[in-house]
């Protein structure tokens, strides 16, 4: 054997210890390992898919090592390429995530489905505007006719065709990358299972969020990258900027981009006449600058530092720092399950003595790599790491880039090497689909999750409410309902946020304030503790107390109707009520047709003596409901005052049929009989 062919040799028995590894952690890994999310996947999956995958991945191998060159040859014809390729997405379509329980899902779904108005936040102004396009699409067409189901189902959708849009872009972007990188149409197959069927195979099955976009994005970079590596021109150049750009507004995170963005602009154009030293460490000084801005900016911010991990961990998980145990383990199990081959690369990359310093677009994608590994390391997994895990998997895109060409690099036409090739994509393609089904079918993924909660009870909270709002999409009443009992039973700071109410109730305000009030020192980003205490001190008279509630909680949750609702009635009630109906206004540009934020707008005018306004409003309001009663009250009042008393008697008492329970309903009542008795004296 020639010393030239031994590296080969030897990578080729690593990539078989590296994929009995794999195999051997869904075995063992949750008997090794307290924190084992990564590993257990098989357990909640029928035993029969364990047989059928490893058969699958014997057989592929198998294939691949056998008929190489016969199956390559069979996807040189353009026709039988372009059949394959779209039998690929067809399936991305078939096996489509069933539940939106990942990375806050049914969040994403409420916030174009069920808001007032759909808020493009500047962060992913680019995603939500196009998810918003869709949605309006989606939503002429009647798939329900409850409102609200409607709404869901086409926001659903809308998200959906995002992702599938997404995925149909990743599929061409990877072919023409791989065009870009193997000259020969007999070298491409393989390389093509190996670059696609990277960690992000997650994210092509339908995902709701942007994520799928970011990887469309980052695929399209990296075919920019090698075009412009290849023959430098400022067209090229502009070209791989404005795709960075796009990416941005489509989400903020595509930043991590921006190192192998600035080291290819710094390189290409001057191959001879600039150290490769210098553009890599521009690069990593912008790294480690938006780092830094990261932290600076929004590290002091109580509404983005949720999303971000320090030294010392969030309440109530003040265990889980950047370099707490837990953490570590999250992260080296994360990389495992989604890069398992990454280790392979890096060994044989290794023995490829000098090919990243030579070749600026694998220089481009190991800075992206890096780049995407510390942006999943310094992120907090808000909703615990086996809902964020997908996520978190699309800024590990540029390793399955690396490895492609590393292949070419290695010219993997040589016997040893197409050995290991072959294995290589077998196991790209089959890894993936080892936890896929735990992740996209909702009967397996709900028991996969609720295995990680009891093990970690401070996610409860937030697990069942996604569960139970995938099977509530889903028309599942009875699991809905199932999973919505179990928040009490399974959540304590749930079952206390339940007692805190019937304290409330019972009039037992102190003692209800006591429990809220421990409930946000321990979680300090949950905002309806907050909004509970805001409510009892406004009701207690005591509005100074209630406003830093109020503020924070718009702090955290900008722009959510029930907190502004809150900051005008404090505003209100403290008699600032110009500020009152600035409140008010800024409610309407968001819910402009919500009857109880016109019933707001209808008050604060009459409080400001704009009895037109007021009046107009009313009878809007009536029209609109006929069973609301602050509109009659508020005609009462403007009636009286004209001394109409006969109509204000009538309004009055259409308010008290209509709102036995207002606490206005016996200072009206008092009214009532005098101006009844007024009528008398003046009837005599």
């Amino acid at each position: 054997m020639t010393g030239e062919n031994k590296p080969n040799n030897f990578t080729f028995y690593f990539l078989l210890f590296i994929i009995a590894l794999f195999i051997l952690g869904r075995f063992l890994g949750g008997t090794l390992f307290d924190n084992h999310w990564s590993f257990n996947h098989w357990s909640f999956q029928p035993t029969w898919y364990a047989i059928l995958w490893f058969v699958l991945l014997a057989a592929i191998s198998f294939l691949f090592l056998k008929y190489s060159e016969k199956i390559e040859r069979f996807f040189e014809n353009r026709r039988t390429i372009t059949i394959g390729l779209l039998a690929l997405f067809i399936l991305t379509v078939i096996l489509h995530f069933d539940s939106f329980l990942y990375g806050g899902g049914n969040v994403r779904i409420a916030q174009i489905g069920q808001a007032g108005k759909i808020l493009y936040p500047w962060y992913e102004f680019g995603t939500i505007a196009t998810v918003s396009l869709l949605f309006h699409f989606f939503n002429l067409f009647p798939f329900d006719s409850i409102p609200t189901a409607q709404a869901n189902i086409a926001a659903v959708m809308a998200w959906r065709m995002l992702a599938y849009i997404a995925t149909a872009l990743s599929i061409l972007g990877a072919v023409k990358l791989v065009k870009e990188i193997a000259p020969k149409t007999a070298d491409r197959f393989y390389l093509f299972l190996i670059l696609f069927f990277g960690g992000q195979s997650l994210l092509y099955f339908g995902y709701i969020g942007p994520e799928p976009v970011i990887v469309a994005a980052s695929v399209w970079f990296g075919w920019a990258a090698v075009k412009l590596s290849r023959d430098f021109t400022f067209g090229k150049l502009l070209l791989l900027w404005l795709i960075t750009a796009l990416a941005v507004v489509v989400h903020i995170t595509s930043l991590y981009m921006l190192p192998a963005l600035l080291y290819l602009t710094f390189s290409t154009p001057f191959k001879k006449g600039i150290k490769i030293y210098l553009p890599v460490t521009i690069a990593l000084i912008s790294l480690f600058f938006l780092v830094f801005i990261v932290y600076d900016k929004m590290g002091d911010s109580l509404r983005f530092s949720q999303y971000l991990l320090f030294l010392k961990g969030h309440l109530p998980y003040s265990d889980y720092g950047l370099f707490s145990g837990r953490h570590l383990g999250d992260i080296l199990q994360l990389l495992f399950l989604a890069v398992p081959l990454a280790a392979v690369m890096k060994v044989t990359a290794f023995l490829q003595k000098g090919w990243l310093r030579n070749n600026p677009p694998a220089m481009a994608f190991w800075l992206m790599g890096f780049a995407g590994v510390i942006l999943v390391f310094i992120a907090n997994p808000t909703n615990s790491i086996v809902l964020d895990f997908p996520r978190f998997t699309a800024y590990l895109t540029a390793y399955s880039f690396l490895f492609v060409l590393l292949l070419v690099k290695m010219h993997y036409k040589a016997a040893l090497s197409r050995r290991f090739t072959a294995v290589l994509a077998a196991a790209a393609l089959m890894l993936p689909f080892s936890y896929l089904p735990s992740y996209i079918k909702l009967e397996q993924a709900k028991h996969y999750l609720n295995d990680y909660m009891e093990r970690h009870e401070n996610f409860y909270r937030m697990g069942l409410i996604a569960i139970r709002d995938a099977h509530f999409y889903r028309k599942e009443f009875r699991s809905a309902d199932y999973w919505e009992w179990q928040l009490p039973v399974k959540s304590l700071e749930y079952l206390n946020l339940k007692g805190t109410r019937d304290l409330i109730h019972a009039g037992r305000n102190d003692e209800a304030l006591k429990v809220l009030y421990q409930a946000v020192s321990r979680n300090p980003y949950w905002t309806e503790p907050r909004e509970m205490i805001a409510i009892v001190q406004m009701n207690l008279g005591r509005l100074e107390l209630a406003k830093p509630q109020i503020d924070t909680c718009l702090m955290l949750e900008p722009n959510k109707k029930e907190y502004l609702s809150n900051l005008y009635r404090y505003f209100r009630d403290s008699g600032n009520l110009v500020r009152a109906k600035e409140t008010v206004d800024r409610m309407l540009s968001f819910f402009p047709d919500d009857p109880e934020v016109k019933t707001d707008l209808m008050i604060i005018s009459y409080r400001l003596g704009r009895m037109k306004t007021a009046d107009s409003l009313a009878d809007q309001l009536m029209e609109y409901d006929p069973n609301l009663p602050f509109p009659y009250l508020i005609k009462g009042f403007i009636r009286e005052k004209s001394d109409d008393l006969k109509a204000t008697v009538r309004f009055y008492q259409k308010f008290i049929e209509l709102g036995p329970m207002e606490v206005e309903k016996p200072m009206i009542e008092q009214k009532l009989d005098s101006l009844q008795a007024v009528i008398k004296e003046k009837q005599l």
